[in-house]
């Protein structure tokens, strides 16, 4: 990853794009009460983050339309990082992380402002965590601890879990048709009437 897009750059881009949609959308028939957001990954981080983050001004970035929210009223987030500082302390917590640029010893506080559980509160998005039993990428247990902390919480959440499969599974054929019903489900069950 390049220094200059190092977090927070990535989620300042989504939340400009969020608001882009909210101010511009009426032009394309987006209702701005009713936006969801799907990604795996980096991109199951990113929506996290949105799903997460709306109150943390300091996220929000210049991407234009200052002022319009970048809230998101549903999130499906497949195999995410959602507590980086469980990834800084697994590994050499000397050893620095590209993402962010720096080690988990050298700032403790930059892993947990990157990290979704950081910001979860009760006006949190619902969201439908998608993870495989598989991943050697982004252990499992990163999903579970967002769902059981959405409980706590009192956040509306739902898991899907996918036997043996490997990371990036919803882009191959035989769990893709799956993954994407169920997500659309989820979108149409929370955004359908508002």
């Amino acid at each position: 990853m390049l220094p200059e897009a190092r977090f927070p750059l990535e989620v300042n881009d989504v939340k400009a794009a969020v608001r882009w949609m909210r101010a511009e959308g009426k032009r394309y028939r987006i209702r701005p009460d009713a936006i969801g957001a799907i990604g795996g990954s980096a991109g199951g981080h990113l929506v996290a983050m949105l799903g997460t983050s709306d109150r943390a001004p300091d996220l929000e970035g210049d991407g234009g339309h200052a002022g319009v929210s970048s809230r998101v009223q549903a999130v499906v987030a497949m195999a995410p990082v959602v507590d980086f500082t469980q990834f800084g302390k697994a590994r050499d917590p000397k050893t620095p992380f590209d993402f962010l640029g720096v080690s988990f010893a050298a700032n403790p506080a930059l892993f947990a402002k990157a990290s979704p559980v950081t910001y979860l509160s009760r006006d949190s998005a619902p969201i439908l965590l998608i993870h495989s039993t598989g991943d050697k990428t982004v252990p499992i247990a990163q999903s579970e601890l967002m769902l059981a902390r959405c409980k706590e919480t009192g956040v509306p959440a739902e898991m899907m879990t996918i036997e043996g499969a490997p990371h990036a599974f919803w882009n191959m054929p035989q769990w893709q048709a799956s993954v994407m019903d169920r997500a659309a489900k989820f979108f149409h069950g929370r955004l359908d009437g508002k």
